[in-house]
């Protein structure tokens, strides 16, 4: 008996959950398109077992800084995995900031300091960062459009 619950145990797989928050709109106002979140989901279909997505009832973020307050719309899109593979979802997610831009368009921004870039990558939401931080304190050039 003991040995039976021991086996059972041993079989016992932890799950993990992430989940990937997405804008519905970049930062104009512009709603991205259904097919830019089902290339998404379909992609994450293709490397995990399933993947679950809330587009219908998008979630409202809301954030807090000081006396400001800021709120975007988003959507959930939610897989399983057995392990986490770090180069992976660094990947994934470089991809997915491409791709959900605010325009469209890079640049490339001159003189920002270390810990003003750093920051930014670090920041929970990128789009509010950037207009606090870097919009009009930089000089900057356009070296690409979608």
């Amino acid at each position: 008996m003991v040995l039976q619950s021991l086996t059972a145990f041993q079989r016992t797989v932890v799950m993990h959950l992430v989940q990937i928050l997405l804008p519905r709109a970049d930062n104009t106002g512009q709603p991205f398109g259904r097919d830019d979140f089902d290339r998404v989901k379909e992609d994450l279909a293709s490397r995990f077992d399933g993947v679950t997505a809330y587009l219908r009832a998008p979630a409202e973020g809301q954030w807090q800084d000081g006396e400001r307050s800021s709120k975007d719309d988003i959507v959930i899109i939610e897989v399983m995995v057995e392990d986490i593979d770090l180069p992976d979802w660094r990947k994934r997610r470089a991809e997915l900031e491409r791709r959900f831009v605010a325009s469209g368009k890079r640049y490339d921004y001159e003189a920002v300091p270390p810990e003003t870039y750093a920051a930014f990558r670090n920041a929970f939401v990128k789009g509010r960062f950037f207009n606090d931080q870097f919009r009009d304190r930089f000089g900057h050039r356009l070296i690409a459009e979608a």
